[in-house]
């Protein structure tokens, strides 16, 4: 009389028996089911399982790089989607940037070497969960429009567009401004630019492990 049939060791969730042609599945149920399989039939249900287990894995979301910036960034009224932050641990996603802010010192006029204008100044402080000033990782875009004072839409015709790369660290520490914990940006701007003159921002955020986030903010240019 056969004695009883030993159970494979947990650590292999697999095996095929060559002696008595068993196959045993585990983690399907509490316990092992044992399956008398003939030879061809066993090694077809192991090559099919393994199969199963190696493709069957999660496949990932494309990133924020994997698009163009500017083709999903959608107007204030249609919001950006969001990114994709859920592989970070939940601890570390809510010291992750949650809301971008055009800060008020931006507007003041920057000076080429020669003490003429030549663009102003913007300043963006990432805020996280808790709202406390944070680093953000990823790319800005910021969009000048003119300002239009008797109208009921005040965003009048689109006058430049920068793009500014913060993904790699060195560049992003340097745009850093640790007193007033913003970043800096020196946007050129050639077409002249008087003290009062109004402008309305847009600026936009990309980050790898965020969501896209989105200010707005009117300015008037300052000394």
């Amino acid at each position: 009389m056969e004695g009883p049939i030993p159970h494979p060791a947990p650590a292999l969730p697999v095996l095929a028996t060559a002696g008595r042609h068993f196959v045993s599945l585990f983690g399907l149920c509490a316990g092992p089911i044992i399956v008398r399989m003939t030879r061809p039939l066993a090694n077809l249900a192991l090559c099919s399982l393994i199969a199963a287990l190696l493709g069957g894995g999660c496949g990932r979301y494309p990133r924020p790089w994997d698009r163009p910036l500017g083709d999903d960034l959608a107007s204030p009224s249609e919001p950006p989607p969001a990114g994709y932050p859920d592989d970070l641990p939940k601890d570390v996603r809510v010291l992750m940037p949650k809301k971008i802010v055009i800060h008020p010192l931006t507007g003041r006029r920057t000076l080429d070497g020669d003490g003429n204008p030549s663009g102003f100044e913007v300043r963006i402080k990432a805020l996280d969960s808790f709202g406390d000033p944070t680093k953000a990782l990823g790319r800005f875009r910021f969009t000048l429009y003119a300002f239009r004072h008797h109208a009921a839409n005040r965003r009048g015709d689109q006058l430049a567009v920068w793009d500014e790369d913060l993904s790699k660290a060195r560049r992003n520490r340097r745009h850093w401004d640790p007193i007033f914990q913003t970043y800096k940006f020196d946007l050129q701007w050639d077409r002249g630019l008087s003290v009062g003159q109004v402008f309305i921002l847009e600026a936009y955020f990309a980050g790898d492990h965020t969501e896209q986030l989105f200010d707005e903010r009117s300015f008037s240019v300052q000394e």
